[in-house]
């Protein structure tokens, strides 16, 4: 089944508790499958190097896991395969710069949905992250169990919080319960038609006017 994502958004910006986030970024390639994930988000803490950002996902990003590199070791976790993590920055208010790093993933077991993760420089240093900043959380899942799972009509939740360590009772910085919501569709089939009508048809020609255009079963706002 052929699937791609949209996403629900009360406001253009979110703020709950201490990490604000914006909209995720879409990924159109994610039409076959939900693949490609961008997650937008700023702290009001600092995070230190030897910090962590807990992710919380309603859904799996892996299916199976193997042991971390001797370096990158973190007592009773282990790596997600087939799972990658990037971290950019933004270069100004709505451009995003095209520089990543990497970012490690961790995770308990083969079906859990928390990830433990801490960010990289390009010598593979581990770095922290400065507060009122904005960044990009990039994923990309190519586990093709984890892609076959994905059913039409899911809604589906990712959390984020900033943690001093790995251990259960960890000293939390910064948290939002609810930084993306969105759910997986059917594809729209290549033969889609849509109609487009205006409310006020006498206006639709005149410049500076206001008008309420439909678009099949949507509609926009349009100053022309």
């Amino acid at each position: 089944m052929k699937l791609f994502f949209c996403f629900f958004s009360l406001f253009s910006l979110i703020v709950s508790d201490q990490i604000y986030t914006k909209d995720p970024i879409i990924d159109y390639s994610n039409t076959g499958y939900f693949s490609n994930l961008g997650v937008p988000f700023m702290l009001t803490s600092p995070l230190a190097s030897t910090d962590y950002l807990n992710l919380i996902t309603s859904f799996n990003l892996h299916s199976q896991i193997q042991n971390s590199l001797s370096l990158y070791t973190i007592s009773n976790y282990f790596t997600p395969s087939n799972l990658y993590m990037n971290l950019s920055t933004y270069a100004s208010d709505c451009v995003i710069s095209s520089s990543k790093t990497p970012a490690l993933a961790y995770t308990k077991s083969v079906d859990s949905t928390t990830y433990l993760i801490r960010f990289m420089d390009g010598q593979n240093n581990f770095i922290g992250l400065t507060q009122g900043i904005w960044y990009v959380l990039w994923i990309n899942m190519t586990d093709p169990n984890v892609l076959n799972m994905q059913v039409s009509g899911k809604l589906l939740q990712i959390q984020m919080r900033t943690i001093s360590s790995s251990v259960d009772n960890s000293l939390q910085y910064d948290i939002n319960p609810v930084v993306s919501v969105f759910q997986l569709l059917d594809a729209p089939p290549q033969t889609l038609q849509v109609s487009v009508s205006y409310d006020s048809p006498t206006q639709q020609n005149v410049l500076l006017a206001n008008n309420l255009v439909y678009i099949g079963k949507l509609f926009l706002f349009l100053f022309l």
